[in-house]
């Protein structure tokens, strides 16, 4: 789980930069740079979607160039691990504006 995990990451998604930090169990993510991270992930969005969803292993990503790391790869490891644990989504309810009609 993320409950012991904390770092601070880099992500760069193509032109996009966020930062985003694990602690306390939780992971914040907001767009922008992060100060002092502790690992720089540099990759396009439809990689790093397949990482978090164990489509592709870091290790491929990163022999195959389609994601550049610097700092802590144990952290990103635990990063990867902790994002693609499944939630128990909520059962939409009849007042759900969302659910699609049987």
């Amino acid at each position: 789980s993320s409950g012991n995990l904390r770092a601070t990451y880099a992500l760069l998604l193509g032109e996009d930069t966020f930062a985003a930090r694990v602690a306390n169990g939780g992971l914040t993510v907001v767009r922008g740079d992060a100060p002092e991270p502790d690992a720089v992930i540099d990759t396009d969005a439809r990689t790093f979607a397949s990482l978090i969803t164990h489509r592709l292993q870091l290790s491929e990503a990163l022999a195959t160039n389609q994601v550049t790391l610097t700092g802590d790869a144990d952290a990103v490891k635990r990063l990867l691990r902790a994002l693609a644990t499944p939630h128990t989504a909520p059962v939409p309810t009849s007042e759900d504006p969302l659910r699609t009609p049987e």
